[in-house]
């Protein structure tokens, strides 16, 4: 028997008596697979606010009559999610020449078209309006946290047909001093998951098995530190996630508190539930 024979018949005998592995390794995959798509998900979110400070996009939506309670102006940073297709929403994701109404920032700046933004298109402008004064009635209904004179834009195409695929915003939830923040996300029931920012940044979802409000199919929620998150399905189709947190990143005062009272998921999944919160020609 030669050296290399010898060698091998060693590796082979010290690769059986070797312990089994403390974990799945396919766990370690998905695990891993998870983190990447949220390591994607607030990279795009840096690169979108980075071009908004630098005055290339705004997607700051003021609602007609509602500036000036507490909270001032929020700017607002838009999550790019924009592909070439056919346009069945009233021109919503396709300008006029039929090309990019807002393009990826990564992608290229140079043919972006700040002087038609899509939060002017009509349908839009009405249905964020509309999330508001939901989220308001449900969540806010004294009028004492949410903030109603800004909130930021994010949309989502569908890569094949044009059509809109996801519309969400954000609101202030100003309380003790801090600025949180209120995300809601509305997704059409062809996208789902692969659409949704909040789904891939939070982790631990838990099915909700009672009390379900009507019009939802199944729900599950997120708690983790400093906030927690709702995902309903509803008997329309629609997927809805919201996310509740003490604080809105940047935008809160550097120093401050953390914002306080936020509201519960009974609340969340109440709002989840409203048949305010769909999408344009659903």
């Amino acid at each position: 028997m030669n050296d290399s024979d010898l060698l091998s018949d060693r590796l082979d005998e010290l690769g059986q008596r070797a312990p089994a592995p403390a974990a799945d390794p396919l766990h370690d995959i998905r695990r891993g697979q998870r983190a990447l798509r949220r390591r994607r998900v607030r990279g795009a979110a840096g690169i979108a606010t980075a071009v908004v400070a630098v005055g290339a996009v705004s997607a700051t939506i003021y609602f007609p009559g509602e500036q000036g309670r507490s909270g001032g102006s929020l700017g607002g940073a838009v999550i790019p999610h924009v592909e070439v297709g056919s346009n069945e929403v009233s021109g919503f994701c396709l300008d006029e020449s039929g090309g990019r109404r807002v393009l990826n920032p990564a992608e290229d700046t140079q043919n972006a078209d700040p002087a038609s933004p899509p939060q002017e298109h009509p349908a839009v402008t009405s249905q964020l309006a509309s999330y508001h004064q939901a989220a308001a009635a449900v969540l806010d209904p004294s009028g004492t946290y949410l903030t109603a004179d800004g909130a930021n834009l994010q949309f989502g195409c569908d890569r094949e047909t044009g059509q809109l695929a996801r519309l969400g915003t954000k609101f202030g939830w100003s309380s003790a001093g801090g600025l949180g923040m209120v995300q809601l996300e509305v997704i059409s029931p062809e996208h789902g998951e692969e659409q949704s920012q909040i789904i891939a940044l939070r982790e631990q979802w838990s099915a909700i098995e009672e009390n379900l409000p009507p019009g939802v199919s199944a729900a599950r929620v997120s708690e983790y530190q400093g906030g927690r998150a709702v995902s309903v399905e509803r008997h329309d189709g629609l997927m809805v996630t919201i996310d509740a947190n003490e604080s809105w990143g940047n935008n809160a005062a550097p120093g401050s508190a953390p914002a306080t009272e936020l509201p519960g998921v009974d609340r969340l999944l109440e709002l989840a539930a409203s048949e305010s919160l769909t999408l344009p020609d659903h």
